[in-house]
């Protein structure tokens, strides 16, 4: 990959996989990753060294080396999103910087917190403060609703018991003290 970008930039191709978003997260200089499988998706490898993720016919993630770009973020409930920030997660690490309109940036740093809860030898640091601090606050937020689900869980756990008891209970009177409910008396 790296050897297609060299020949691309010194030979000035006009052929270069143009721009067409503006939701590009920015990494360091010459960062190579290898084409990553990812399901759904099918890749292409163009003479540039761009690596095209394409998810159902349509171009999602454009994999330049030092930026990738996620054409349609928000489709398919943000796969593209999530994707991109798992492509990310395997570069080096020096620059990672989300660039794009305001719903792109707040998706990416909600989907590199996800990443970083679940991948902790992985994780996405952005560069950039201000993005490193909204990672962290939406991590809490995240630790946050994972506490209260579950001590949601656990009372309705708890709730659950107590009705099978409840039920065991009636069955058990019915069985003993029988009620004739439902009976037609002359």
């Amino acid at each position: 990959m790296s050897q297609l970008r060299g020949w691309a930039y010194r030979e000035g191709r006009k052929n270069r996989v143009p721009f067409e978003s503006d939701n590009i997260i920015y990494c360091a200089p010459a960062d190579d990753t290898p084409v990553l499988k990812a399901d759904g998706f099918s890749v292409r490898v163009h003479r540039d060294g761009s690596a095209v993720y394409s998810q159902k016919g349509r171009e999602a993630i454009i994999d330049r080396g030092d930026t990738v770009e996620v054409r349609h973020p928000h489709d398919y409930g943000g796969i593209n999103t999530v994707v991109a920030i798992d492509m990310v997660s395997w570069k080096s690490g020096e620059k990672v910087e989300f660039d794009g309109g305001g719903y792109f940036v707040a998706s990416a740093i909600g989907a590199a917190a996800r990443h970083n809860q679940v991948h902790t030898d992985s994780m996405v640091v952005p560069t950039n403060d201000d993005q490193l601090e909204r990672i962290r606050q939406d991590d809490k937020t995240l630790r946050a609703h994972q506490a209260d689900n579950a001590a949601y869980a656990a009372t309705a756990e708890a709730r659950y018991e107590q009705r099978q008891r409840e039920q065991t209970h009636y069955v058990d009177d019915e069985h003993d003290n029988p009620s004739h409910r439902g009976t037609f008396k002359p």
